[in-house]
Protein backbone atom coordinates (compact mmCIF):
# COMPACT_ATOMS: atom_id res chain seq x y z
CA UNK A 1 0.00 0.00 0.00
CA UNK A 2 2.77 2.22 0.69
CA UNK A 3 3.77 2.11 -3.33
CA UNK A 4 0.03 2.87 -3.96
CA UNK A 5 -0.28 5.57 -1.99
CA UNK A 6 2.82 6.97 -0.34
CA UNK A 7 4.83 6.44 3.01
CA UNK A 8 2.73 8.73 5.17
CA UNK A 9 -0.77 7.09 3.99
CA UNK A 10 0.52 3.94 5.92
CA UNK A 11 0.75 3.33 9.51
CA UNK A 12 1.43 0.09 11.04
CA UNK A 13 1.23 -1.05 14.66
CA UNK A 14 1.85 -4.86 16.04
CA UNK A 15 -2.32 -5.57 15.92
CA UNK A 16 -3.16 -3.63 12.70
CA UNK A 17 -2.73 -1.41 9.29
CA UNK A 18 -4.58 1.97 8.91
CA UNK A 19 -4.49 3.25 5.37
CA UNK A 20 -5.10 7.00 5.10
CA UNK A 21 -6.73 7.50 1.20
CA UNK A 22 -6.32 10.96 -0.18
CA UNK A 23 -10.32 11.01 -0.24
CA UNK A 24 -9.68 11.47 3.54
CA UNK A 25 -11.24 8.22 4.66
CA UNK A 26 -9.30 5.32 6.58
CA UNK A 27 -9.26 2.02 6.09
CA UNK A 28 -8.53 -0.12 9.06
CA UNK A 29 -7.34 -3.75 8.57
CA UNK A 30 -6.53 -5.76 11.54
CA UNK A 31 -3.72 -8.13 11.76
CA UNK A 32 -4.19 -11.76 12.18
CA UNK A 33 -2.45 -14.89 11.24
CA UNK A 34 -5.49 -16.88 9.29
CA UNK A 35 -6.72 -15.73 5.86
CA UNK A 36 -8.47 -12.65 5.68
CA UNK A 37 -9.55 -10.33 3.07
CA UNK A 38 -8.17 -11.51 -0.52
CA UNK A 39 -9.57 -8.73 -2.94
CA UNK A 40 -11.16 -5.81 -3.21
CA UNK A 41 -12.98 -4.26 -6.32
CA UNK A 42 -12.92 -0.26 -5.90
CA UNK A 43 -14.55 2.09 -8.41
CA UNK A 44 -12.43 4.97 -9.69
CA UNK A 45 -13.08 7.74 -11.78
CA UNK A 46 -10.95 7.54 -14.73
CA UNK A 47 -8.49 4.58 -16.15
CA UNK A 48 -6.09 7.12 -17.15
CA UNK A 49 -5.64 8.73 -14.22
CA UNK A 50 -4.92 5.52 -12.30
CA UNK A 51 -3.37 4.06 -15.09
CA UNK A 52 -0.86 6.99 -14.40
CA UNK A 53 -0.42 7.13 -10.93
CA UNK A 54 0.49 3.23 -11.15
CA UNK A 55 3.17 3.79 -13.70
CA UNK A 56 4.55 7.18 -12.09
CA UNK A 57 4.79 4.64 -8.06
CA UNK A 58 6.30 1.88 -10.04
CA UNK A 59 3.17 -0.64 -9.53
CA UNK A 60 2.43 -3.05 -12.40
CA UNK A 61 -1.38 -3.45 -13.53
CA UNK A 62 -3.10 -5.13 -16.29
CA UNK A 63 -6.70 -5.00 -17.44
CA UNK A 64 -8.46 -8.34 -16.61
CA UNK A 65 -10.93 -10.53 -18.41
CA UNK A 66 -13.97 -8.24 -17.26
CA UNK A 67 -11.89 -5.06 -18.02
CA UNK A 68 -11.10 -4.03 -14.80
CA UNK A 69 -7.61 -2.47 -13.78
CA UNK A 70 -5.92 -5.05 -11.53
CA UNK A 71 -2.43 -5.20 -9.16
CA UNK A 72 -1.14 -8.09 -7.63
CA UNK A 73 -1.54 -8.65 -3.80
CA UNK A 74 1.95 -8.20 -3.66
CA UNK A 75 1.39 -4.63 -4.08
CA UNK A 76 -1.30 -4.46 -1.47
CA UNK A 77 -0.76 -5.80 2.16
CA UNK A 78 -1.73 -9.12 0.66
CA UNK A 79 -5.31 -8.24 -0.86
CA UNK A 80 -5.37 -8.21 -4.78
CA UNK A 81 -7.08 -5.15 -5.75
CA UNK A 82 -9.51 -4.75 -9.07
CA UNK A 83 -10.57 -1.36 -10.25
CA UNK A 84 -13.67 -0.71 -12.11
CA UNK A 85 -15.11 2.41 -13.21
CA UNK A 86 -18.67 0.93 -13.26
CA UNK A 87 -20.74 -0.08 -10.54
CA UNK A 88 -21.18 -4.18 -10.50
CA UNK A 89 -24.41 -4.81 -11.59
Amino acid sequence: MRRLLGDDAVSESDDMVVVNLPSGQSIVLAKSASSGLTSLLLRVRSFDDLGALFTTNGIEFEHDSEGRIAIDAAYACGTALRFTEDLPA
